[in-house]
């Protein structure tokens, strides 16, 4: 289910300009400090950097895969990890990405497949890796 879709044509300026992160952030009346954003791409990385997103008390992780084509492409996360190395806490968002089956009738219309998760994290973690299975 999701509630609201901001997209290409909703913004002005596009990734890595964080202008739609931060009009998501602005629609469902969350601060920037409370959310922690990760997408699949460099350039998802950039926007949420440039919209300098931090942490409060709660982190969320948000995984998306961009804009498809269709309905049928699927994200969930299975597992978030910490590992510590170097004196570094590096987090680990384990996601399984599904595409639509083959000969498969699919609604052709535009979708953005995410999956939001509360942590335990008590602050930001010094790098963040998603590691995605197919």
């Amino acid at each position: 289910y999701i509630d609201h879709i901001i997209g290409y044509e909703d913004v002005s300026n596009h990734k890595p300009n964080p202008e739609g992160l931060l009009k998501s952030l602005n629609y469902f009346d969350y601060k920037k400090e409370d959310v922690l954003y990760i997408g699949d791409s460099y350039i998802d990385a950039k926007a949420a950097e440039n919209a300098n997103i931090e942490v409060d008390d709660d982190i969320y992780v948000i995984v998306t895969r961009g804009e498809k084509p269709t309905s049928g492409f699927r994200v969930s996360v299975k597992k978030i990890a910490v590992e510590h190395k170097d004196n570094k806490e590096n987090l680990i968002v384990y996601a399984l990405f599904e595409d639509p089956q083959k000969k498969t009738a699919l609604s052709q219309i535009i979708t953005y497949p995410a999956e939001v998760v509360k942590t335990e994290l008590k602050t930001l973690p010094d790098t963040i890796e998603l590691r995605i299975q197919y």
